[in-house]
């Protein structure tokens, strides 16, 4: 009984460090200001799930461009790689929050949640 509480509490801190990018506060990147960079999140949009900008400071960032990649493995339903290339517009400090969540059944019900904070020089 002991062995399975350690197991379940193992579980639940791995599951909880997941859901922020693998790190408390989530990870930080070092960007240019007017060189774009690109943030890449595995997905698999066929679930109903898909990753959504829910925070950015639009002072900082501009998203140039969006979408999906599958996976070229030519089975349905397979997962792939959401991506965003985004321009950082300021020298300063921001986060970019995102959810990962069933657009119907809205962000509270998110699934998973990543943040990146940018240092722009």
């Amino acid at each position: 009984m002991k062995n399975k509480i350690i197991l379940f509490l193992l579980l639940a801190v791995l599951l909880a460090g997941c859901r922020d990018g693998g790190k408390a506060g989530g990870p930080t990147m070092q960007v240019e200001k007017g060189k774009p960079f690109k943030l890449e999140l595995e997905a698999n949009p066929t679930t109903g799930y898909n990753w959504y900008i829910t925070e950015m400071d639009e002072s900082f960032f501009r998203v140039l461009d969006s979408g999906y990649q599958a996976k070229a493995t030519g089975r349905v339903g397979t997962g792939g790689t959401s991506y965003w290339k985004i321009l950082p517009l300021k020298n300063g400090s921001s986060k970019i929050r995102l959810l990962y969540f069933r657009p119907w059944e809205g962000k509270d019900k998110a699934v998973e949640e990543y943040r990146i904070r940018a240092v722009i020089r």
